[in-house]
């Protein structure tokens, strides 16, 4: 990317209202919004969202496209994420602040250790797309540290989008430190599952019968604990703690500590057969 792509993309994001409008646009992914969506949501006039949004579309930020009698909106996940290329290309020491990425059809198992650095990736900690079905996120020993930890993530924990169907979360921290003492919240929210994306789990999973079920703790995030997006079908977000944290290491689970901003689980209105209880809110 260039300094002057990189600037006029900053520039149009310089401004508090247009920020807004974006970051409320981000977090509906691909299936976007239209302008009365966001005048209900950010309680701002039609003439001033119309002059914001013309300014985002213009730098590239936006797509806009006519469906029927309304303009859908949506993110240009591609220009956000070169942007984070550029902002994190010489960063850590020349260590990799990368996401995993998982794009391609696999079936693996990532169950990674927790990060020791305190600081999260420009992105979301795991990115799931494409044709990647039939991953297994998530560690099968219980311990004080959890198998997996992804917190302070500029966008989301985990993000499974595009066509990525029949994942499995399991047995993670998503929001909280290593030890589950304090908040390290994702920036978007703990787990997001983007329209397209059918038949994903966040469960707790049994691999065999020598272990006992594992569920994940989904906490401290800024947004949802997990979003749901329209015309994701057949998900299942089932047996998982919401908002908990721990007093102490070795401590148990204690409701309401860090609750995420907005809600535990969030389903928006159009997927169907989208199954979200019980879990402990």
């Amino acid at each position: 990317m260039k300094n002057t792509d990189a600037i006029k993309a900053f520039l149009a994001l310089g401004q508090e209202t247009r920020l807004n409008i974006f970051r409320l646009i981000v977090q509906r992914g691909d299936t976007g919004l239209t302008p009365s969506e966001m005048i209900e949501k950010l309680g701002v006039a039609n003439a001033t969202l119309s002059f914001h949004l013309k300014e985002l579309v213009g730098a590239d930020l936006l797509s806009v496209e006519r469906q029927s009698r309304n303009l859908i909106y949506r993110p240009n996940a591609g220009l956000v994420q070169e942007l984070s290329g550029f902002l994190l290309e010489n960063c850590c020491g020349g260590k990799s602040c990368a996401p995993v990425l998982i794009l391609k059809r696999a079936k693996a198992t990532l169950a990674n250790g927790p990060g020791t650095n305190g600081a999260g990736n420009g992105g979301s900690g795991v990115y799931i797309a494409g044709t990647a079905h039939g991953n297994f996120i998530g560690g099968y020993n219980n311990s004080v540290i959890p198998q997996n930890t992804f917190s302070g993530n500029a966008r989301y924990g985990i993000e499974i989008v595009g066509t990525a169907n029949n994942n499995t979360v399991f047995n993670s921290v998503i929001g909280l430190g290593t030890t589950q003492v304090s908040a390290f919240g994702n920036g978007l929210g703990g787990i997001y599952i983007g329209g397209g994306s059918n038949n994903n789990s966040v469960i707790a999973y049994t691999p065999s019968s020598s272990y006992t079920a594992m569920s994940s703790v989904i906490s401290g995030n800024t947004g949802d604990g997990v979003l749901i997006a329209d015309t994701a079908f057949n998900n299942t977000v089932q047996g998982n703690y919401f908002g908990y944290g721990k007093l102490s290491i070795v401590g148990n689970l204690v409701a309401g500590l860090f609750p995420n901003t907005l809600l535990p689980i969030h389903v928006t209105s159009s997927g169907s057969g989208n199954v979200i209880t019980p879990n402990n809110p």
